[in-house]
């Protein structure tokens, strides 16, 4: 798993932070001050793939403890953010001495961006499922991989990871994922139920694919929609039907208002 240390003084931008990279499967060690990074990094024995430091912060700042990471290990791969801009903060260090500068405010999409290049371990989730309750369906038997249930909202489990997708008990939940790009297409069991015209509309205009798994009364007419795969497809099959959908799926429809 790729593991990473970062360190910001705002605790909230560490939650999220925290938050975000679980579901791109990135392991996140956050600490709150540079003298606590470099004891963390110390102490783990060089284990993280990345550093993401703030630049400033109290005490040791930004660029002291880019100095310290590199003092200890040369070959570390450190990303910097900052809300000052960046000949700014490079007045203080050499550009060279890190991987990524990562302005501030920066999106989650950006973000995401930015690991997926500099680190070839981190992909983006790749299906939202919605339903797959059912653990004897052999394709999600197939997916799974080191399943680990997640919790929200006092104790009721609403997403649980298997492999390459995040199954999700609520239809928004599994929307609202793909709509901030941590899932490239929603996986629809129609046992669940068949979706709400809303959301079917909301997927349209955002160009989200959808596949549906599964019969149910009603069902048939989905394949307009999107491809209904039978319940007792193939993993393989099933991965092939979400690569292509994600390579034909149409750009978004922008409203020029916004």
């Amino acid at each position: 798993m790729t593991r990473m240390l970062c360190v910001d003084d705002e605790k909230y931008i560490l939650d999220s932070l925290t938050l975000f990279l679980d579901h791109l499967g990135v392991q996140a060690r956050c600490v709150l001050n540079g003298r606590e990074c470099i004891r963390e990094f110390e102490a783990s024995r060089l284990a993280y793939d990345l550093v993401m430091v703030n630049f400033d912060l109290p005490g040791m700042t930004g660029p002291e403890v880019v100095e310290k990471l590199r003092a200890i290990d040369g070959r570390q791969m450190i990303a910097l953010t900052s809300g000052y801009p960046e000949e700014e903060v490079f007045r203080f260090l050499n550009r060279s001495e890190v991987v990524e500068f990562l302005p501030k405010p920066y999106t989650m999409g950006q973000l995401r961006s930015v690991l997926r290049r500099i680190l070839p371990g981190v992909a983006p989730q790749a299906v939202a499922m919605v339903g797959a309750g059912h653990a004897d369906r052999p394709w999600l038997r197939s997916l799974t991989r080191a399943a680990s249930p997640s919790g929200s909202g006092g104790g009721r489990r609403s997403r649980r990871r298997v492999g390459m997708a995040e199954v999700y008990t609520e239809p928004n939940d599994a929307l609202n994922a793909a709509m901030k790009g941590l899932a490239k297409v929603l996986l629809w069991e129609v046992d669940a139920g068949l979706p709400q015209l809303p959301l079917l509309e909301t997927l349209r205009r955002e160009a989200i694919p959808i596949l549906f798994v599964g019969s149910a009364p009603g069902s048939a007419g989905l394949e307009a929609l999107g491809p209904l795969l039978s319940a007792d497809v193939q993993a393989a099959r099933l991965i092939e039907a979400v690569h292509e959908a994600i390579r034909s799926a149409p750009p978004p429809q922008r409203d020029p208002q916004r």
